[in-house]
């Protein structure tokens, strides 16, 4: 039977993570971690995206390769990779601070995006990132707008990363204009601040957010709240599941692992019948198992891990 195809377009990323003594090198990126995540997960990621004509590049190349994701990777001449500082506190929760200068991965809206490669596909993933000193082209959007034509789900995950626009206006532009294509838009809680233009959120203000938003065509909006959580707000209703409670290490590529166990509970949600509530237990038990471990990409966890993680913690 042929597997479930979700393209996944968007940032790669070389993480430098600061231990305290040196720097670790990790490789990353929202659109990459939830392509190995959906791998993981048994589903087809194919991945579309740019390097720079470097070492950092061609590592991220043979990462790809050797995780068995197809891919369309462009390798951009005389513009480098771009590279994070990505530093930790005691509870694990990580901070990311940029390499300035602009990146390969912002060439990314003016590769040729060939339609074709829409056949066969489910789903698309896609973000803000490589939109942060430019305007969305023509070319992106109408990628978009073919993908839901063709009744292709769209998942989007702004996954702002604020020091990488000019400001939080432009940052919040970039969004709504990609906004008006998803079907599910994925938050956390600080993002739906942001896109929203408030400051605080009320209960009572979620749900009227939330209501905006279903009512202007989109299926679903999940807010995640790390150790507090996530919600889903559809047309069938609100549910909330609390998080399970872990001892973190490292929380990179929580959210990416939450989103692939997500895409694939959703995905599988039409021919199963999964509730929210079980879509949302499924990826919060990815997001917290990711936690424990260090990493980025590499410490995202398997379908059966998750299940099996999720299972246990249920006893």
């Amino acid at each position: 039977m042929m597997k479930t195809r979700v393209i996944c377009i968007g940032e790669v990323v070389s993480d430098l993570t600061d231990t305290g003594e040196f720097l670790k090198l990790a490789v990353g990126g929202a659109p990459l971690n939830v392509a190995v995540g959906l791998k993981r997960m048994g589903l087809e990621p194919y991945l579309i995206t740019a390097v720079g004509d470097d070492w950092f590049g061609k590592r991220i190349i043979s990462f790809v390769k050797r995780q068995g994701i197809s891919h369309r990777i462009k390798v951009i001449k005389s513009i480098p990779t771009r590279i994070s500082i990505v530093s930790k506190d005691v509870k694990g929760e990580r901070s990311f601070s940029f390499i300035p200068g602009t990146s390969a991965d912002e060439f990314i809206p003016t590769l040729n995006l060939d339609t074709t490669w829409l056949t066969g596909a489910t789903a698309v993933y896609y973000g803000t990132l490589p939109f942060c000193n430019g305007e969305i082209p023509d070319v992106f959007v109408n990628f978009l707008a073919k993908a839901k034509d063709r009744g292709v789900l769209l998942f989007f995950d702004p996954n702002f990363r604020l020091d990488l626009f000019k400001t939080v206006a432009r940052a919040r532009k970039v969004a709504v204009d990609l906004l008006r294509y998803a079907d599910v838009l994925k938050l956390n809680f600080q993002e739906l601040k942001i896109l929203s233009g408030k400051k605080s959120l009320t209960p009572l203000m979620l749900d009227k957010i939330a209501e905006e938003y279903l009512s202007s065509g989109l299926y679903a909006l999940i807010v995640t709240q790390g150790s507090h959580g996530s919600s889903v707000w559809s047309h069938s209703g609100m549910a909330y599941v609390p998080a399970i409670n872990v001892s973190s290490v490292d929380t990179t590529g929580c959210g990416d692992a939450f989103m692939a166990a997500l895409i694939a509970g959703f995905l599988e949600k039409s021919t199963r019948k999964k509730s929210w509530k079980g879509i949302l237990e499924f990826a919060n038990a990815a997001g917290a198992l990711c936690s424990m471990r260090p990493g980025s990409a590499d410490s995202i966890p398997t379908y059966t891990e998750t299940l099996s993680f999720l299972n246990n913690s249920r006893k």
